[in-house]
């Protein structure tokens, strides 16, 4: 029999916490009237199976505070991780400066983005390992999740406003043989411990905080994006009703990914916060809304959730006497 022998990545779609990707900066739209008749609720594809919400007029955003992220940084994070070695600029597109130290039994590696001072830390053999034997041991979900805040706290990594959302499988290693239907073998690998935050009380989407736990309770890698912020300005924002014309629209606050299904019924909208990915620059924190609910693929129901800018343009959204 012929096998083959996949490493499967699980990627949730949280509602409470969204994994980023490559996004880029939220595009504020000029609206000249923030109100629109009831006609544009309706459309084919998307139904609105709630009711809409009642918001603030204005919202708080925010402004990053963002380390510079020199080589000296750099070699200090890695101290962090026991990684030692160079600091090397691997990406321009990216930002991305990286350690990679090959002085022990196993190789260690840490990347900080310069552009918004999230690092990837990472045990590669462990944390992508290409051959598996045995089930690895893993610890429960709550000896997980003490062992990622203790990781963390350790090196300071650990912001104040954390919280733990979720205890959930990361990596799933997979062996198929012809023939036969689904894997002939599987195994759980690592156990992804998630943090989130919020702004009194509204919830950050697109930060990044994940430890990733292996065999025998080990921190195999870190994904930490998450920008330090402080209150700016408070700026009105568009009604539920336009916001969901826009979403209608395609006009997203991110790359689209309503293009994929074929109906969409929300079920739920709220107001969040958008953080950018890890490569980009970010100066302001920006409100958006979040449609949530339930998307149809190929006949196949899965989550659903997208984002559209809440802010109005610069010259509608300041509110009087709250300018910096």
């Amino acid at each position: 029999m012929i096998k083959t022998q996949v490493l499967f990545i699980l990627s949730l779609v949280l509602v409470a916490g969204v994994t980023a990707t490559a996004i880029p900066a939220c595009s504020i739209q000029d609206q000249d009237d923030p109100t629109l008749p009831s006609d544009s609720l309706y459309d084919t594809k998307f139904t609105l199976n709630t009711a809409l919400p009642d918001v603030n007029e204005s919202y708080v955003i925010y402004r990053t505070v963002t380390p510079d992220v020199s080589d000296e940084y750099v070699k200090k994070m890695g101290e962090r991780f026991d990684t030692y070695g160079k600091a090397e600029k691997k990406s321009e597109s990216t930002g991305r400066i990286q350690i990679i130290d090959n002085t022990g039994e196993e190789s260690r590696c840490l990347s900080v983005y310069e552009r918004s001072g999230g690092i990837v830390y990472e045990i590669p053999e462990k944390a992508f390992p290409a051959f598996v034997e045995s089930q690895p041991i893993l610890p429960s979900k709550a000896e997980a999740r003490e062992i990622a805040t203790n990781f963390l706290k350790t090196r300071n990594l650990l912001p104040e406003d954390a919280e733990i959302e979720s205890v959930e499988v990361d990596k799933i290693y997979k062996e198929y043989m012809i023939g036969h239907e689904g894997p002939t073998l599987s195994y759980n690998m690592t156990l992804d411990v998630h943090y989130s935050r919020n702004f009194n009380g509204i919830p950050v989407y697109g930060d990044e905080l994940s430890v990733i736990i292996g065999d025998k309770g080990e921190v195999v890698e870190v994904i930490k994006s998450w920008r330090d912020v402080q209150p700016y300005k408070e700026v009105k924002i568009k009604t539920p009703e336009l916001a969901y014309s826009d979403l209608i629209a395609s006009r997203f606050a991110r790359p689209p990914t309503e293009n994929l299904y074929e109906k969409v019924v929300v079920e739920d909208i709220h107001i969040g916060y958008w953080m950018e990915p890890r490569i980009t620059e970010q100066k302001v924190v920006l409100p958006v809304y979040v449609f949530s609910g339930t998307g149809t693929v190929n006949g196949i129901e899965r989550p659903y959730v997208e984002f559209v800018s809440a802010a109005l343009s610069e010259e509608e959204r300041v509110i009087p006497g709250n300018s910096p």
